[in-house]
C-alpha cells in the first residue's frame, strides 16, 4: 500500500472557527496524485468516489494498471500519494469557490496560485467537477 503524505504548504487556516461544510455530492469523493509510470509521463491527479481512503487509493490503483501497459495495481499504489478527501480539500483550500478549492495545489499572498493541471475524474458524474476546474482563471505566462 502506498504512504499517505501529509500536503505541505497548506495554506494557515483563516479565520474560520469550524469546517466547512462539505455538499452532499462530494462526501465520498477523494483527490490522489500519481507519480507517472516513467521519466516523460505526466503526473496525474486522479478524483474518484470511495468510501474510505484506502477504497480511493485500491479504485485508482486498479484503474490506471488497467490503462497503463506492463503496471500492476501494486505498482499504480506504490506511486499514489496525498491521497485526501474532499472535506479535507474543501478545509484547508482558501478560494472563494468551495468546488475550485479541490484544484488547489499552491498558495501564495492569501490565495491560490497554483492547481491542478491533469485532472483524472474516475467518478458517475464529472461534470459539476469539470466545470469546477474550467471556472479556474490559469495564470498567464
Amino acid at each position: 500500500m502506498a504512504a499517505h503524505i501529509l500536503p505541505r504548504g497548506a495554506p494557515a487556516q483563516t479565520d474560520r472557527s469550524s469546517p466547512v461544510p462539505v455538499p452532499s455530492y462530494l462526501r465520498r469523493l477523494y483527490r490522489a496524485f500519481i507519480t507517472p509510470q516513467c521519466s516523460r509521463g505526466l503526473e496525474l491527479t486522479a478524483f474518484v468516489e470511495a468510501a474510505s481512503r484506502e477504497g480511493a487509493i485500491r479504485k485508482i490503483s486498479q484503474t490506471v494498471a488497467a490503462l497503463e501497459f506492463g503496471s500492476t495495481a501494486e505498482s499504480v499504489a506504490e506511486r499514489i500519494y496525498n491521497c485526501n478527501s474532499a472535506a479535507e480539500l474543501i478545509d484547508e483550500g482558501i478560494g472563494e469557490d468551495l468546488e475550485t478549492r479541490l484544484f488547489e495545489t499552491g498558495w501564495s499572498g492569501g490565495k491560490p496560485i497554483c492547481f491542478v493541471e491533469h485532472p483524472l475524474f474516475l467518478i458517475e458524474d464529472a461534470a459539476p467537477l469539470i466545470r469546477a476546474w474550467a471556472r479556474i482563471e490559469q495564470p498567464t505566462p
